[in-house]
């Protein structure tokens, strides 16, 4: 019994010092993965941490505990996980490349500084935005009839009247956006919109006039901007890394497609559609056609 205990304490000892946070049977949870996986929840020290932390912990309990039976019932060697195993492997491996190529040293309080500095319409100049949005049938042109109309119209129900008049098939709600919300160039936009002005975007196929019914005062200080700052700068230096290194690698790579593999479908893939970016990347930006000249001639 004494040489059991001594073993106890060894082994117990031994997972101290590793950095063990729980031992699921055979295996240990690592207190840097339990960190991992706190931080990737958003969970911040408060009233309550303590109790987040811990139903992180049971969540990695339970995760071990189910791996565990799935290797004991061999499902590790069905064929669709297998699939996906090694997809999952690839896409880590895809994501430490990308790491390795931006460099992993931290974003400067300087380079925050400069990025706050330079947009004030995103920080200290901020502004909450209520528009009312009119999506129109998908490939639904405006006539000029109805931009004419629409020059005209200062208020929803006028925009509404001016499309019916037009025959134009459409759905509308109210939408409120904050800045950093809105693609850039419908920011640049909207910041010189006055009340009863229409920003008509053109996204593909569909149309979507955006009227403004009011913009609020919603600056942000740079010390709460700082942490947003430094993930969005965190995503740009990732993408530009992903974007340089693939274009890199497909230049010396000997690629291959074959008939019918991916038919009706874009096969020069650049970076952001190649590996999928941490979120807050930027998307694709609706093209700005106009903006209504409703407000200049009331």
């Amino acid at each position: 019994m004494a040489v059991q205990l001594c073993g106890c304490d060894v082994e117990a000892s031994h997972e101290a010092a590793t950095g063990a946070v729980a031992r699921v049977n055979d295996e240990i949870v690592l207190a840097r993965e339990l960190g991992d996986q706190v931080a990737k929840a958003g969970l911040h020290a408060g009233e309550g941490a303590g109790i987040r932390r811990k139903q992180v912990l049971e969540a990695l309990v339970d995760e071990r505990l189910l791996a565990q039976r799935a290797l004991e019932n061999r499902l590790d060697r069905q064929p669709e996980t297998i699939a996906a195993l090694e997809g999952a492997r690839r896409r880590v491996l895809a994501r430490a490349a990308i790491e390795q190529a931006s460099g992993r040293g931290p974003i400067g309080e300087r380079e925050i500084r400069d990025f706050y500095v330079a947009h004030p319409e995103l920080f200290e100049r901020r502004r909450t935005y209520v528009f009312h949005r009119f999506d129109l049938a998908a490939g639904k042109k405006l006539p000029p009839s109805l931009q004419k109309l629409l020059d005209k119209a200062s208020s929803a129900p006028e925009v509404r009247a001016a499309l019916r008049q037009a025959n134009v098939a459409f759905t509308d709600r109210s939408e409120t956006r904050i800045a950093q919300t809105l693609p850039a160039a419908m920011l640049k936009q909207a910041t010189r919109m006055r009340k009863g002005d229409i920003l008509i975007l053109n996204d593909g196929a569909a149309t979507v006039l955006m009227q403004l019914e009011d913009s609020v005062p919603d600056p942000m200080d740079a010390a709460r901007a700082a942490p947003e700052i430094r993930a969005y700068l965190a995503d740009e230096r990732s993408r530009v890394a992903a974007d340089a290194l693939l274009r890199q690698l497909r230049k010396n790579a000997r690629i291959e497609y074959y008939p019918g593999g991916a038919d009706d479908v874009q096969t020069q893939a650049d970076a952001s559609h190649a590996i999928a970016l941490p979120p807050g990347t930027r998307g694709r930006e609706a093209s700005i056609a106009r903006v209504s000249a409703a407000a200049s001639s009331r």
